[in-house]
């Protein structure tokens, strides 16, 4: 749901849970034939401390998940958002990271 600035706002409860409608987005963000939660990544740069380095952005149904940042052994999740909203989350791959995404937005 979009406010008068046209910014996305997100409910507190989630029993709407493709409610949030930002806008066109990079990349493709809708839902699946089969009902199922759409996942998609952006690309992006990330401030740190000492320089910058690559990160992506996580979208379910248009709404921002997740940032992930990369590891030596993956992927490894700087903020989750609403379902996604958990500590210390580490994934193998995107695809791995897309399907947790997934099940949160599902549950």
């Amino acid at each position: 749901m979009a406010n008068q600035s046209g910014r996305c706002q997100i409910a507190l409860s989630w029993v709407s849970k493709r409610g949030c409608r930002a806008g066109p987005m990079i990349g493709s963000a809708s839902m699946n034939v089969d009902g199922r939660v759409e996942v998609s990544f952006t690309e992006v740069c990330a401030a740190t401390r000492q320089a910058s380095e690559d990160a992506h952005l996580v979208f379910a149904d248009q709404c921002l998940a997740a940032v992930l940042l990369p590891t030596d052994h993956g992927w490894f999740m700087q903020a989750g958002f609403g379902p996604c909203n958990h500590e210390a989350m580490f994934f193998d791959t995107l695809s791995s990271a897309a399907n947790w995404v997934r099940e949160r937005f599902a549950e």
